[in-house]
C-alpha cells in the first residue's frame, strides 16, 4: 500500500510473512498458505514426502493445528475456486517414498484427524455465527488431509496391482480409518443436531432481530466447490469409491504362489463391512441433497 505522501509501505502481513522467511520458520509459512485455502495442506504434504523425511511428516502431523480464535471472514462466490482440484492433478506421486505409507504413518494422521474432528465439535457445542469462516477452514482442511491419504494409497497400489497379505491389511487398516472419519464428520456437519441446522437456526434468528436475510452456511461451503453440491459429495466419497475399485482389482499373492481376490471379514474394519459402505454413501448423497434442497 502507500502511506498519505505517497510512498509504498508494506502491510503487517506482509512483514510478518518477510521475518518469517528470513528466520526460516518454515512451518509457520504453511500455516499461513493453508489458512489462507486449505487445499494447500495436500501440496505442503506433497512437499514434505518429496523430501523423503519421515520425522518431519510426523512432527507436521502432530503440530498441525487451526486455532478456533483464528477469525476469517467466510467467503462467498469467489469465482472458479475449487478446493477439490488437488486430487485432480495429483499425478504420480513419488512412490519410492513408499515406506510413508505404514501403520505408525497411519497412526499419526488418525491423530491429526482426531484433532481436527474435535475442533469441530467444539463449534457444534459453542455456536459462534462470526466463527463459520474457522469452521469451514477446518473442515475443509480435515477433508483435504483425507484426500491426501487416499490419494496416496489408491496411487501407490493402483501402480502395483499385485500385493501381498500383509500389504492388503496396511489397506484395509488405512481406509477403515479415513471411512471412519468420513462418517463421523458428515454427521456432525449434516445430521439432525449438527452444525448446519445448529448455525443456520442461530442465523435465522439474529437477521430476524436485525430484520435482515439470513445467508445459510451451506452458501459459505460450497463457494470452495464451485457453487456445486454435487462437487462436495464426489469429494467427499472418494475414500469409498477408492477403496471399492482397489478390493474390486488388487490381487493378493498367497504365500503357496496362488493369486487369490482381496477379502474383508467380519470381525475387524468396520466401517469397511458392505452395510456400513451403502450406509455411507447413502448418507451423504441422501443428506445432502436434503441439506442443500
Amino acid at each position: 500500500g502507500v502511506d498519505a505522501q505517497g510512498r509504498e509501505c508494506e502491510t503487517n502481513l506482509v512483514w510478518v510473512i518477510d521475518w518469517d522467511e528470513r528466520i526460516g520458520d518454515r512451518y509457520g509459512r504453511q500455516l499461513r498458505r493453508i489458512y489462507s485455502d486449505p487445499s494447500e495442506l495436500f501440496t505442503v504434504l506433497e512437499e514434505i514426502a518429496a523430501n523423503g523425511d519421515e520425522r518431519e511428516l510426523l512432527q507436521f502431523l502432530q503440530r498441525f493445528d487451526i486455532p478456533l480464535d483464528l477469525l476469517l471472514p467466510p467467503r462467498l462466490a469467489q469465482g472458479p475456486r475449487n478446493i477439490k482440484s488437488k486430487g485432480n492433478i495429483i499425478g504420480a506421486l513419488p512412490l519410492h517414498h513408499s515406506k510413508f505409507f505404514s501403520d505408525n504413518v497411519l497412526a499419526a494422521y488418525d491423530a491429526c484427524l482426531t484433532r481436527l474432528l474435535g475442533k469441530m465439535k467444539k463449534h457444534v457445542d459453542e455456536l459462534q455465527p462470526d466463527k463459520i469462516g474457522n469452521f469451514v477452514l477446518i473442515f475443509n482442511a480435515f477433508l483435504t488431509l483425507l484426500d491426501f491419504v487416499n490419494s496416496w494409497a489408491e496411487e501407490k497400489y493402483r501402480a502395483n496391482p499385485t500385493i501381498l497379505a500383509d500389504d492388503w491389511l496396511l489397506i484395509r487398516n488405512c481406509y477403515d480409518m479415513l471411512l471412519k472419519h468420513t462418517t463421523n464428520a458428515w454427521k456432525l456437519v449434516w445430521g439432525k443436531d449438527g452444525y448446519r441446522n445448529r448455525i443456520n437456526a442461530r442465523l435465522v434468528e439474529l437477521a430476524q432481530d436485525e430484520e435482515e436475510t439470513a445467508v445459510p452456511f451451506e452458501a459459505y461451503l460450497l463457494a470452495d466447490y464451485d457453487q456445486s453440491v454435487a462437487e462436495l459429495q464426489e469429494f467427499v466419497l472418494r475414500p469409498l469409491q477408492a477403496f471399492k475399485a482397489l478390493q474390486s482389482t488388487l490381487q493378493i499373492r498367497t504365500q503357496q504362489g496362488k493369486l487369490a481376490r482381496p477379502k474383508v471379514y467380519d470381525h475387524r474394519h468396520f466401517y469397511l463391512q458392505q452395510p456400513k459402505l451403502t450406509s455411507l454413501e447413502q448418507l451423504v448423497c441422501y443428506i445432502g441433497v436434503q441439506s442443500f434442497a
